[in-house]
């Protein structure tokens, strides 16, 4: 409100002469002065009371925008907070989920090296045992194969004749002067001690695994011929529809079922021990010193055993068991190898009985024979 003089000096008029006027003043006071001044004042006031509001509409528009701006921006923030929160848990767990994928992987690849890689699941050696147990399959078939040419080739064999026994001791003595002793030079079998003087004369040179080429194979068939002897006369031929030349091939035929198997088991046992020849798997070493391998590389008594035991240190327990089966294998092998070697040793003992059953008949049959001549002839004299 403005206060002008006038309005002041009308006021200090009222206030002293309110005791004399008892407050009253004048209507044409109040008029004239007085009301244009509150009207005035009421405009002013009015005015000042527009602008005022008009400042605070303004003020709290200002402010209104202010805030819904910054509820706005907080809202996106939120929002985009919240994206930025879904966004890393979703890449948290895809990474989570790589990571476990990949140890998964990493784990099934660990395992599968140590179930099934060379170094740890697989025992020893894995790659030379089987090649080695292959090569003794094919040497076990080409040793049988062998024996059977061997048992063919010998001077005295089954159902084989000598046209002429001087040349068959011929030959025998010719195959005996390789291996001339001393005793024999002597003797006039031969004419000078040979280089391996009696090789041929001892049983020892069939279990021997040294060699099985030049003298000593010749060497193992000699012992085989000597032990056998001399083949059977052949019966000429104008007397081999005889009576007698039929009773001689019985006969020839029932010792050769006796002798067989004994030239069978010198002739298995010759070829076991010999270096075969396998063909494509010519590795060159006897069935009996690769089986002699395969027992030391378990049992000791080489380098290879040492080896073997400290790769077992690092296998795991697939490993261990792969191991265990590859030795059980080898027994198994082993003992049907025995098992054949009973086959025939059961088939000697058979003719040795047969032999001895034979013997037996024929000593039978002989004093049967003496017995009834006798009886013949003492009834005769009476």
């Amino acid at each position: 409100m403005i206060k002008t003089p006038k309005f002041l000096a009308a006021l200090m008029l009222c206030g002293a002469s309110a005791p004399a006027f008892a407050y009253y003043c004048p209507p044409q006071y109040q008029n004239t002065w007085v009301l244009p001044m509150f009207q005035n004042s009421t405009l002013v006031m009015n005015s000042a009371l527009n602008t005022v509001d008009a400042q605070l509409q303004a003020l709290l528009k200002y402010n209104n925008e202010r805030v819904l701006s910054a509820l706005s921006v907080l809202t996106k923030q939120k929002a985009l907070s919240g994206n930025i929160v879904a966004d890393n848990e979703r890449k948290t767990a895809q990474q989570v989920a790589s990571g476990l994928k990949t140890l998964s992987n990493f784990k099934q690849v660990t395992e599968a090296k140590l179930n099934y890689g060379p170094e740890f699941g697989q025992g020893y050696n894995p790659c030379v045992i089987a090649e080695e147990r292959v090569v003794i399959t094919h040497s076990e078939a080409a040793a049988q194969s062998t024996a059977n040419q061997i048992v063919r080739g010998v001077y005295a064999g089954p159902g084989k004749y000598a046209v002429s026994q001087s040349v068959a001791k011929g030959e025998l003595l010719s195959d005996i002067a390789a291996y001339c002793t001393k005793e024999y030079a002597e003797s006039g079998l031969c004419e000078a001690v040979a280089k391996d003087p009696g090789l041929a004369l001892n049983a020892a040179i069939l279990f021997s695994n040294e060699k099985s080429t030049g003298e000593y194979g010749q060497a193992r068939t000699t012992f085989i011929n000597t032990i056998v002897g001399l083949p059977d006369s052949a019966v000429p031929k104008n007397q081999a529809t005889t009576p007698a030349a039929k009773d001689y091939a019985l006969i020839k035929q029932q010792k050769d079922a006796l002798i067989s198997p004994a030239i069978t088991a010198l002739a298995n046992i010759q070829a076991q021990h010999g270096f075969i020849d396998q063909g494509n798997h010519a590795y060159g070493q006897p069935v009996m010193a690769q089986y002699e391998t395969q027992v030391k590389r378990y049992f000791g008594d080489s380098d290879e055993f040492t080896k073997w035991n400290q790769v077992l240190t690092a296998q795991t327990e697939r490993g261990l068991l792969v191991e265990q089966l590859k030795m059980k294998a080898l027994s198994l092998s082993i003992q049907a190898k025995q098992y054949r070697e009973y086959e025939m040793m059961e088939a000697q003992l058979a003719a040795l009985v047969a032999q001895e059953v034979n013997k037996n008949q024929t000593l039978s049959a002989k004093g049967n024979a003496a017995k009834a001549q006798s009886e013949n002839i003492s009834s005769r004299v009476k």
